[in-house]
């Protein structure tokens, strides 16, 4: 809600009608007026962890424990998402990102434009996009001491590749470029731009 409309809705929740509950959803509080902070309980809903997540794909729905790893990370801590994950072509969409990233050709400026457009077209997938572009990233940082804690585990040996192209100063740099369009994202920073400048500093 932009200040309006969170004005508008402070009357209703100081004389809220009778046998009536209100529940209001906010990524995080700060993107909410105090005064309506103040007259709500706070409730806050953590994302599942990792191995939570995986441990319940394997036992509930009988998957490979390596895929329902790989699907557990890419989930970011949803059930939802890592349930529709699971009965999609995730593999390709994966594929997809991590060949605009990987190696020496990694974001052209001729290529920028088009999977930036790409990806902002799937404007509710944007979130696991990046989760996917970070866990790429900390796999080739991690490969070299501990290629058994991968993400990406059934892409190991490509990962073991990108990692000739890759320094460590490198890796931490776009990383934390992908946090920090995490971040103007969920600020709700113009979405095509975040992910034109996210590609820039990647292929910087």
């Amino acid at each position: 809600m932009n200040a309006q409309s969170a004005n508008a809705i402070l009357k209703i929740l100081e004389e809220p009608p009778d046998n009536t509950l209100f529940i209001l959803t906010a990524q995080n509080r700060g993107s909410l007026l105090p005064t309506i902070v103040s007259r709500c309980r706070p409730v806050r809903f953590n994302p599942i962890p990792q191995p939570r997540l995986k441990s319940f794909l394997v036992s509930r729905h009988d998957m490979d424990s390596k895929k329902a790893g790989i699907v557990a990370t890419l989930a970011c801590g949803s059930i939802t998402r890592a349930l529709s994950i699971k009965d999609e072509d995730w593999g390709a969409y994966r594929g997809w990102i991590i060949d605009a990233l990987d190696g020496r050709d990694k974001l052209l400026p001729a290529h920028r434009a088009l999977f930036t457009t790409e990806l902002a077209a799937k404007k509710h997938e944007v979130k696991y996009a990046l989760a996917i572009m970070k866990t790429w990233y900390r796999d080739i940082a991690v490969f070299e001491h501990n290629p058994e804690a991968l993400a990406n585990a059934d892409l190991e040996k490509r990962v073991q590749k990108a990692s000739v192209w890759y320094d460590k100063k490198t890796l931490i740099k776009n990383i934390e470029a992908i946090e920090d369009a995490e971040r103007s994202i969920l600020a709700n920073a113009n979405l095509r731009l975040t992910l034109d400048a996210l590609a820039i500093k990647l292929s910087a």
